[in-house]
């Protein structure tokens, strides 16, 4: 990484494939320098970015922090601005203005900023610039600076990042259960990254009972933590040394990957977040009433009280029936299309939490191939004619009674048959233009991936309406978030 940013890279492909032991160690301790250097730069970079905004407080009052100097190194900025962001819970662009008389900057934003659009909306007053709604990259003159500034605040009007981040755990376990075992199962869902974020983990209960300062510099921090059987295990803290370690008893997010330092053969358990601990809440657990084989349930739904019905893929013309990004808290769920899938049924049911739950499970009429993509096709093609083009996955995903993964390949499986084109592809909001054109050869490829998604939702609504109650009932019990 320091290498891409300060040097040539292709010193790191030398390392890995001499096979002199010498040249190998003379190598190594280039690379090393020059990380060192690149900690050094990014910390200076930092240093004199809040000093910028010590001095003049007014740039953060700007809804993302644009700052800019001349003896910044543009190969650090980036690192910099995501300090600044994760500091101040705003976008952070820092640009390092050079000799040639253009800035380069790199920005960073916050989840539910999209600092590419945003960016985008101040074209006019960039050389160049490109990204994605997390990061970019910019080039600009100096003196367009701060009118760069003023127009990208406005263009970020309420979008910051709330002061209390939410956290959400992929599993809670208990202390000693953060083991190679567990370890072992998590390296098989690698590698990790932007697209397939670290698995995070979730322990409650615990205290500190020691801690120390570690590293060169001494940033780091080692803390021990005991759970109330006396069981200790201890947690790295990186850049955690200048921070407060709970007090008390607390509940604590965390990351696993193997201790390297120790040769890789234990655990090591990285410091994400804590909270105050809280006494577990008690929880209702709903009624399941069973109408999955009732000849005629209409009738009977309609005399039920304070109801509401999720209905997707299909028309109810007796009852009135909503999607499930359209539902909210109800003492009565009435289940008429069976669920594509069980993380959607749990979605729904913590959405709603009802004290009773009916179960209808009428399969969808969507879950083949050929029907699947008709409608789609229909939906897609009523959005290009008078949308705009733009489209939801999150409606059309209700439209169909179907995950968003699943419709996302049913737009690129059109788009390879040359029926239309992805114009523009931000989470879940896409924009599409028709298109007339020969099939790519990913048409193939895509079609089997998106047959096998259907048939996995088809299995998974017979699974709902065969199971019994014992069976629907465990899954709808909800995980940890913080």
């Amino acid at each position: 990484n320091a290498l891409g940013r300060l040097g040539d890279a292709n010193l790191a492909v030398e390392l890995l494939t001499t096979d002199n032991l010498a040249r190998a160690r003379i190598i190594a301790l280039q690379l090393e320098a020059l990380n060192d250097r690149r900690k050094m730069l990014v910390d200076r970079v930092v240093v004199q970015a809040l000093s910028q905004l010590e001095d003049t407080p007014s740039l953060a009052d700007y809804n993302a922090i644009v700052l800019a100097a001349s003896d910044w190194h543009p190969g650090v900025v980036g690192i910099a601005a995501n300090r600044l962001a994760d500091q101040y819970g705003k976008p952070a662009i820092l640009i390092a203005l050079r000799p040639d008389g253009l800035g380069r900057g790199s920005a960073r934003s916050v989840p539910g900023c999209d600092i590419h659009q945003a960016i985008k909306t101040q074209a006019g007053l960039l050389t160049g610039f490109g990204g994605h709604p997390m990061a970019a990259g910019l080039a600009i003159a100096p003196e367009n600076v701060t009118a760069f500034r003023r127009g990208l605040s406005a263009a970020l009007e309420g979008c910051q990042e709330s002061p209390e981040k939410t956290i959400t755990l992929d599993l809670m376990v208990d202390l000693p259960q953060a083991s190679m075992p567990l370890l072992t199962t998590i390296q098989r869902l690698a590698p990790f990254g932007a697209g397939n974020p670290s698995v995070r983990l979730g322990c409650s209960g615990l205290k500190v009972v020691n801690e120390t300062a570690f590293g060169k510099t001494r940033d780091h921090k080692r803390l021990v933590v005991e759970n109330e059987t006396g069981y200790r295990q201890e947690v790295i803290w990186w850049r955690g040394a200048t921070e407060r370690s709970p007090e008390g008893t607390f509940d604590l997010a965390f990351t696993l990957s193997p201790d390297d330092f120790k040769g890789g053969d234990s655990v090591q358990l990285e410091w994400v977040a804590a909270r105050e601990w809280e006494p577990p809440p008690v929880t209702i657990k709903p009624d399941f009433i069973d109408w999955r084989q009732t000849d005629n349930p209409k009738s009977k739904i309609q005399n039920l009280k304070s109801k509401i019905v999720w209905a997707e893929g299909v028309t109810l013309s007796s009852l009135s029936a909503l999607p499930r990004h359209q539902l909210s808290l109800a003492e009565t769920l009435v289940i008429w299309t069976a669920p594509p899938g069980h993380d959607i049924f749990r979605q729904v049911m913590t959405t709603v939490r009802p004290r009773q739950t009916v179960l209808v499970g009428q399969p969808s009429p969507f879950d083949n191939f050929p029907a699947f993509i008709k409608q789609l096709m229909g939906l897609v093609k009523y959005a290009m004619m008078h949308k705009e083009g733009e489209v939801g996955l999150e409606g059309l995903a209700a439209a169909l009674g179907h995950r968003s993964t699943t419709i996302r390949l049913g737009i690129k499986w059109l788009a390879a048959q040359g029926k239309l084109t992805i114009y523009v592809e931000e989470k879940d909001l896409l924009v599409l233009r028709p298109e007339q054109r020969s099939p790519t050869e990913a048409a193939a490829t895509i079609e089997t991936i998106l047959k096998s998604a259907l048939s996995e939702t088809a299995a998974y609504r017979r699974f709902f309406r065969g199971a019994n109650l014992a069976s629907l009932k465990n899954a709808t019990k909800v995980g940890f978030h913080s």
